[in-house]
């Protein structure tokens, strides 16, 4: 008996994966000019104004996607629903976006307490890492950065608030000294939680630290 073909997610139009080739040119692929720190447009070729004057720990943002549209409601019902399909299919589809930047040595992915993982089963970062470390042959260190605190959610803080959260929210290991390491995570609105994660890599000895996310609030 033959099979149905895969039908696009978005549209219901056949497919070989879970979005055809006119939904996939339609998602928000964040192809405008942005700082190559913080991935905030920018007009400038180095560090935008905000960067230079109060420069996050980590060295460069990659990000696939602007956090919009059909993505920004995608995104939460994968975390909050159980669809971990929605982050493979995301994952593979932005896989290249990330062929032409620096090399890291590692990939580690953002982890989450222990609470937030009983409560979701899945870490969404986690899985990004995999499959992105996957295509572009990096390997994953999972187990390299540790969450100590439940920070909980932060959509509703600003940003010093984000920050005085996370305080002391992360323990690594001087495993990671002299390492490059790109931190995975699903979507970096104020940078708040990669800062501090890079800062404690940084603190045991990493060299450098990237931020690759899938999306990025703009």
């Amino acid at each position: 008996m033959l099979l149905p073909p895969a039908q696009c997610i978005l549209c219901g139009q056949a497919a070989r994966s879970g979005l055809c080739p006119a939904c996939q040119q339609d998602l928000p692929w964040l192809n405008q000019a942005v700082c190559p720190r913080c991935a905030m447009p920018s007009a400038l070729p180095a560090d935008c104004p905000q960067c230079q004057h109060n420069p996050p720990a980590f060295n460069q943002t990659v990000a696939a996607f602007s956090y919009e549209g059909w993505l920004a409601r995608c995104i939460p019902a994968g975390k909050f629903s159980g669809r971990w399909s929605l982050f493979t299919l995301l994952a593979q589809t932005s896989a290249h976006r990330f062929e032409g930047v620096a090399r890291p040595d590692y990939l580690v992915p953002v982890p989450l307490h222990g609470a937030r993982w009983r409560e979701r089963g899945f870490n969404q970062s986690a899985l990004l890492a995999q499959i992105w470390g996957r295509h572009l042959q990096v390997p994953l260190s999972a187990g390299w950065l540790d969450r100590v605190r439940d920070t909980g959610h932060q959509l509703r803080l600003d940003l010093d608030a984000r920050q005085r959260n996370m305080r002391r929210a992360f323990v690594t290991t001087p495993t990671v000294a002299g390492t490059h390491i790109a931190l995975v995570d699903d979507v970096m609105t104020s940078g708040a939680t990669l800062h501090v994660a890079a800062r404690t890599l940084l603190r045991a000895g990493v060299r450098r630290v990237d931020a690759w996310v899938l999306a990025r609030t703009l």
